[in-house]
């Protein structure tokens, strides 16, 4: 079949990758975390770059690392409350203003959590006690309205660029669940990515790539008093967030991904519950049984995963009363415990087994599995029953 104009003009576009060097890119949060990372890894690039925080003493030392990168790229600093409309809006006059107006990139990295607190109470219990509706509030305007809000502006920046721009978003896997006491955050979290999909269609006949990316638990200052109930070389970093954007924006511009799961093996190893989707009692004894024994596998009798794990675990010497299998196929609340655990691991697979050493999540066969190959499930479980 002969190939027309057109085709060869498509075909080029099937190849033709975003050249980063010398792009006009806006990072909002990009004073510590992810965003700092973000910054890093595109001044590294050659990208131009206007950095967005509240505090500007922190976004003035890392425009400094960024501008080492390359003495030919443009570092800007700009102080802005996300919180706050009139912010915003000022703020996204300078970004027209030092970018003449030609934006190519967008990343909405700024985001809060807000208080773990129950929807039935009235006030926040932390410091400076306050209204729970006002303190949501404060969420969704920084999460989600104002997102909303710079997004709208730099997409008028974006307009002449064709085939060349992107919005791509710093969501959470939150967004794929609910949970108790953090209402605010997941329904902030919830309207991102409806919106993220939303503008999709709308920008799409541009040219103009929309991605949101979904991480759970990323080692960074907004992991507050988890970072003593996590193993944190094993949650999800900084530069994995970084170099996931890199790999969204050199796609070729017919390719857009729309939606990014952080799922691989560098999962949080932790016992702490995010959210609570299941009845009290299913959470409850779920966490007896990990309380209870050093090395506890929930499984399914009939699960093939599940009868090879128990094969491998029950080969080593395990002390009376260390070590359990659960069948959680013989309980009621068997989807109860299910979903439990997509939580409970950080985790959007629904398959057991489920391991866990000393209250910690250790994995599934994968992990156990590879331990026994190589040698290190023997020493572990040593460790485990001698603790």
């Amino acid at each position: 079949m002969s190939s027309t104009a057109g085709d060869g003009d498509r075909n080029h576009l099937l190849l033709d990758k975003m050249d980063l060097k010398g792009k006009n890119i806006v990072i909002t949060g990009a004073s510590s975390g992810i965003g700092e990372h973000i910054a890093l890894t595109l001044a590294k690039e050659g990208c131009n770059l206007a950095l967005l925080a509240r505090t500007k003493s922190k976004l003035d030392q890392i425009a400094e690392k960024c501008r080492s990168s390359s003495s030919q790229i443009k570092i800007h600093v700009l102080q802005c409350d996300m919180s706050e409309k009139l912010s915003v809006d000022e703020t996204c006059k300078q970004i027209g203003s030092l970018f003449n107006n030609e934006v190519h990139v967008l990343i909405n990295n700024a985001g809060i959590m807000g208080e773990q607190i129950s929807s039935m109470e009235e006030k926040t219990k932390g410091d400076g006690e306050k209204d729970v509706v006002d303190m949501w509030e404060e969420v969704m305007m920084v999460n989600l309205v104002n997102l909303m809000r710079i997004t709208n502006r730099c997409l008028q920046f974006m307009k002449k660029i064709e085939h060349g721009a992107a919005i791509i978003t710093i969501s959470s896997v939150a967004a794929t669940m609910t949970g108790s006491n953090l209402s605010h955050y997941h329904a902030s979290k919830w309207g991102v990515n409806g919106f993220l999909g939303s503008i999709y269609e709308d920008v799409r006949q541009y040219g103009i790539k929309v991605c949101s990316i979904m991480p759970g638990m990323v080692n960074t200052p907004m992991l507050g008093d988890f970072m003593n109930k996590v193993h944190v070389e094993k949650c999800i970093q900084p530069d994995d967030i970084a170099q996931g954007i890199l790999y969204v924006l050199k796609t070729p511009y017919n390719i857009d991904n729309v939606l990014i799961k952080y799922s691989f093996k560098r999962q949080p190893v932790c016992y702490t519950i995010l959210n609570n989707i299941m009845s009290g009692y299913t959470k409850q004894f779920v966490e007896n049984k990990i309380k209870q024994r050093q090395i506890m596998m929930f499984s399914k009798s009939k699960d093939p995963d599940c009868i090879r794990a128990k094969q491998i675990i029950e080969q080593y010497q395990l002390p009376e009363g260390s070590y359990e299998c659960l069948d959680i196929e013989k309980r009621q609340d068997c989807r109860q415990m299910e979903n439990y655990f997509q939580i409970l691991c950080l985790t959007d697979r629904r398959k057991v087994p489920y391991f866990f050493f000393n209250g910690l999540y250790f994995g599934s066969l994968f992990e156990l599995n590879i331990c026994h190959q190589n040698g290190s499930l023997k020493q572990l479980v040593l460790d485990t029953c001698a603790s």
